[in-house]
């Protein structure tokens, strides 16, 4: 499968920032529903091909945050701006990529781990993630179509304006 090329920084980035929390914690109530209406929305967007990814993926000026870019033309010492486009065309070619699967597809619920223990570990969002930035697993979407269940994974959530969005999807 492919993953994009900054889902990877921040996938390897984590495992050598500083985290920000100390350890899981356990989802309250309206966040587990926050990330569920969020799964439930980005599988629904994917399906219809909506072209309107407002609340469900990060805007550029989101990514920025994330990323601790002052402005749209800063370079930072990763290229920033390349960094903010190359993970919103990631996006949008793994929503292309993940269409197919989802045709007459009906939301299910989410699963995976953290999700059935109902805990949830904020971290830096990778060596490229601004210091306050947090960066979490999403959760595995579960959906049906005609009589069969399948599963795609939601790879990273991102907590921005205190509101979690999708960072990078698995197709």
């Amino acid at each position: 499968m492919r993953r994009s090329i900054v889902g990877t920084w921040l996938l390897l980035g984590g495992l050598f920032a500083g985290e920000v929390g100390a350890a899981p914690r356990r989802l309250a109530p309206a966040e587990r529903a926050e990330i569920t209406a969020l799964a439930r929305r980005v599988m629904e967007l994917v399906r219809d091909g909506a072209r309107d990814p407002s609340g469900v993926f990060p805007t550029p000026a989101e990514l920025r945050v994330v990323f601790g870019l002052r402005d749209p033309g800063d370079a930072g010492p990763d290229g920033g701006g390349m960094v903010v486009r190359r993970q919103l065309e990631a996006l949008e070619r793994d929503a292309r990529d993940l269409r197919p699967r989802l045709a007459g597809a009906q939301f299910r619920g989410i699963a995976g781990p953290s999700y059935a223990r109902n805990t949830i570990d904020p971290r830096r969002c990778g060596r490229y993630g601004a210091p306050g930035s947090q960066c979490a697993d999403g959760p595995v979407v579960e959906y049906a179509v005609g009589g069969s269940v399948r599963r795609f994974r939601i790879d990273t959530l991102v907590r921005v304006g205190g509101r979690w969005r999708v960072l990078d999807l698995r197709p």
